[in-house]
């Protein structure tokens, strides 16, 4: 809910994930979250309030998303990852044909 929430409206926003809300308002959210997820409505808060909630959450789990196991994994994974403006010069390329 949170994340449907900052990608349907939060796109455009600048520092979405990067900005903190309100203190206040976090804990305000996250207590209306434990207390009645079903009636919540998320349109009385600020994207980057939802944002921080959000974060919070990941940040709260027992184990990391990218777990420790794999952790070499996705280090090698992004290591064979080529820079971005490789792709530009390989689509421009793909275009010429």
């Amino acid at each position: 809910m949170l994340l449907l929430n900052c990608s349907m409206h939060g796109l455009y926003t600048e520092g979405i994930y990067r900005k903190s809300g309100s203190t206040n308002k976090i804990k305000e959210l996250k207590l209306a979250l434990d207390t009645d997820v079903e009636n919540m409505n998320l349109d009385d808060y600020n994207i980057h309030v939802i944002a921080s909630v959000f974060k919070q959450w990941l940040r709260d789990l027992p184990n990391p998303l990218m777990t420790f196991e794999l952790y070499e994994e996705f280090i090698r994974a992004m290591s064979e990852c080529r820079a971005p403006a490789h792709f530009s010069i390989e689509l421009q390329q793909m275009n010429q044909f």
